[in-house]
């Protein structure tokens, strides 16, 4: 007779329990799997970026609880005899066992949750930090010029000049708490380690263990089980080797775990390949009537990692496209549902011949949290419909425009009409919008926003806000609509085998004859229409660079995205004509007016004054027409941008005269892309531009400003009212 059967007295172990208690671990796998599903999105591991920390931290406490079940009912199993309804008695006792050691434990879970609320880690959006340093465009003399002109001012006097903005403004002391906070800050939610919030956390945190560790526990427990070592009997050194079995599998999976987290918690930016994820087109909506929710929103930017927390239109960065037909009314409604940190919000349709009402005041008729706000656009100008062009859409809300831009407040618009409609450019799939736009993430991919007094820069170009995205095309000619939506870097773009690039358009629509250039200049703010012909490149890849800007370290690659030419086409009905639309006729000017651009003790100013919404700069009458002419005497360009109506250019030149009083000096050339009607200008240090216009339609106030956008928030902005005649 067997003597493990007589000798020992003990109970045989059936031959199955190892397989059923397998079994029994799938099973409870599958039931929190399923209980996860229906569990709200905010508790999924993605859902912000200090879940995956938690739940790590989470996971290890809740292992040990999840080893004594299992191995609570492999000790009940083994000396029981497996009947027809075994394993499901298996099953009821492993998630009960299980279920009861949790709760154990819950109140660990929330003291190490506290804890690591100590040291923040959620991104809080609406911090500012400041500082004073030179941009890494800036050559050396221009950084001396410009720390020459802050006159010793710190990050201290741009914060105290910032808040004095904000008080001036209209912002609560509720904004400028939000405001002084720091970038990370505890979750909002009630006291992390008390009552059911404790026991909530602590079995969200145990479903990564479950749904993770514990099968390849209990796999790599089935492996020990089973093996013998080679040559050895006997049962206390068998039972010794299955011992050191399983705790070389605890430790390998709680370094599993621990690797895990760091891996996740890696710093985006080394985990980027170049080309490897397709263009994101945002979704288009065309519906007369529109809703647009602003609300808080984990965005996957960087293809590894974390999601992005950021302030979005409808969830998405950059938000919808809005594409309506000119001449045709459009309303759009907003709804506020960020957090109460962002405070009150507005929306400017750049580019739009808006009534005032509807214009985004940056100081009135605001949205505040919780509410919404309905913006009727009629998309006439003259008696008729108004010119097709690409607009865009942001916020733009006094002293805050450049950080809630900055978390992800952008969205284009495109405007169309029968003239555009009737010429033979590239339409449909092979229209296609490029928001470019840069960004800083930190090791969690996060985006903290750092008010840069010569204005905020990233090192992380992005492409529809994805990261060197590609893109497929066919050997034919695309329209391409470009939207320089940094913050305040500049680019000059180009194609990486040199061929020229025809620009159509400007942000105001159509030029009146096509350009052929090798390189284009955007300032913050700027678009340009260009058409680009594949033809013959089939099976060749295109990047379309930015030399603006140098590849080393410290700056964003110069590749921004790359055009894969992978299918061929029978034929291309799209061609560039000769003629394109022509400019309206620009009545002689009835009235002149200067503006000089400058900085003053830590603050940008026009005409040596900060932005004032009681001060009136300009009162333009209605169906008159004006020139407007600005010196730039500061110690840094900008994208001066004027709201109401489009603009022709109608001189440059450089400064003349002293600091105090700059003329009009040597006349500069206009280039051709410049022959059009615009709203962004570039006036460069040391340079200035004449700008005419007539002010049709529309009485009520507007502004003007630099789009650098730190520099409109501090506080390089006028105001003007048009009035009626």
């Amino acid at each position: 007779m067997d003597q493990a059967s007589t000798g020992t007295g003990r109970r045989p172990r059936p031959v199955t329990t190892t397989g059923t208690i397998s079994l029994v671990a799938l099973l409870l796998t599958l039931a929190v799997t399923a209980w996860w599903c229906v569990m709200p999105p905010d508790v999924l591991v993605g859902g912000d970026p200090h879940g995956l920390r938690h739940l790590s931290v989470g996971a290890l406490v809740a292992l040990p609880p999840a080893l004594l079940a299992v191995a609570g009912t492999a000790w009940w199993a083994g000396r029981r005899a497996g009947g027809p309804f075994s394993l499901w008695a298996h099953a009821g006792v492993t998630a009960g066992l299980f279920a009861g050691l949790l709760l154990l434990t819950a109140p660990l879970q929330g003291g190490i949750r506290t804890a690591l609320q100590a040291t923040p880690d959620e991104p809080n959006l609406a911090a500012v930090r400041y500082d004073t340093s030179c941009l890494p465009m800036f050559s050396e003399a221009e950084c001396r010029r410009a720390q020459d002109a802050l006159a010793g001012a710190d990050a201290r006097t741009v914060e105290r000049a910032h808040h004095e903005m904000l008080a001036t403004t209209g912002h609560s002391a509720a904004d400028h708490a939000a405001m002084n906070a720091p970038f990370y800050a505890p979750a909002n939610d009630a006291v992390a380690g008390s009552g059911a919030n404790t026991v909530a956390f602590a079995i969200q945190d145990t479903f990564f263990v479950v749904l993770v560790a514990l099968p390849l526990m209990l796999l790599v427990l089935f492996v020990a089980r089973r093996r013998r070592p080679t040559g050895v009997t006997g049962r206390g050194t068998d039972r010794s080797a299955r011992l050191r079995y399983r705790m070389t599998a605890l430790v390998g999976l709680a370094a599993l775990l621990v690797a895990g987290d760091v891996a996740w918690s890696r710093p985006a930016t080394a985990a980027v390949v170049p080309f490897s994820t397709p263009l994101n087109i945002p979704p288009t909506l065309t519906d007369a009537a529109i809703t647009i929710q602003m609300r808080q929103a984990s965005v996957q930017i960087m293809p590894t990692g974390p999601a992005t927390q950021m302030w979005t239109y409808n969830g998405l960065f950059p938000g919808p496209i809005i594409r309506r037909p000119s001449g045709q009314p459009t309303r759009i409604t907003f709804q506020n549902n960020l957090p109460g940190a962002a405070g009150q919000l507005t929306v400017h349709q750049h580019g739009s011949h808006a009534l005032s009402t509807e214009d985004g005041q940056p100081n009135t008729q605001l949205i505040g949290q919780g509410g919404q706000r309905t913006y009727v656009y009629d998309n006439t100008e003259s008696g008729g419909p108004e010119r097709a062009a690409t607009q865009w859409y942001h916020d733009h809300r006094m002293d805050v425009t450049g950080r809630n831009v900055w978390n992800g407040l952008v969205g284009l618009l495109i405007v169309d009409d029968a003239v555009d409609s009737a010429l033979p450019l590239p339409r449909d799939q092979f229209d296609v919008p490029l928001i470019i736009t840069d960004r800083t993430f930190d090791a969690n991919n996060q985006i903290p926003y750092n008010f840069q007094l010569f204005g905020t820069v990233g090192d992380t170009w992005l492409v529809n806000g994805r990261p060197q995205p590609y893109f497929d095309v066919a050997d034919r000619r695309y329209r391409i609509r470009i939207l320089n939506a940094a913050n305040r870097r500049p680019m000059t773009l180009a194609l990486s085998n040199g061929a020229a690039m025809t620009q159509i358009g400007t942000e105001s629509g159509l030029l009146p004859a096509p350009v052929q250039r090798t390189s284009i200049n955007l300032q913050p703010a700027e678009r340009a229409e260009i058409v680009v012909d594949f033809n013959g490149l089939l099976g060749q890849n295109l990047v379309l660079l930015d030399t603006e800007t140098t590849g080393t370290n410290g700056n964003p690659p110069r590749e921004l995205i790359q055009f894969r030419v992978d299918r061929d086409v029978a034929t291309d009905p799209s061609t560039v004509p000769a003629t394109l639309r022509p400019v309206p006729p620009l009545p002689t000017p009835t009235r002149d007016r200067e503006f000089d651009l400058r900085i003053r003790n830590g603050r940008w100013t026009i005409n040596n004054q900060s932005f004032d919404p009681d001060r009136i700069d300009a009162d333009p009458v209605r169906g008159t027409t004006e020139r407007w002419t600005f010196f730039n005497v500061s110690p840094s360009p900008h994208a001066i941008h004027l709201h109401d109506v489009d603009w022709r250019l109608v001189r440059r030149f450089r400064v003349a005269g002293d600091f105090n009083n700059p003329t009009v000096g040597t006349p500069l050339p206009i280039p051709p892309a410049e022959a059009g009607l615009k709203e962004t200008f570039l006036v460069p240090q040391g340079e200035g531009i004449s700008v005419a216009t007539t002010f049709n339609d529309n009485v009520g106030e507007y502004v003007f400003h630099c789009h650098m956008i730190e520099h409109e928030d501090l506080a390089m902005m006028g105001r003007f009212v048009v009035r009626q005649p």
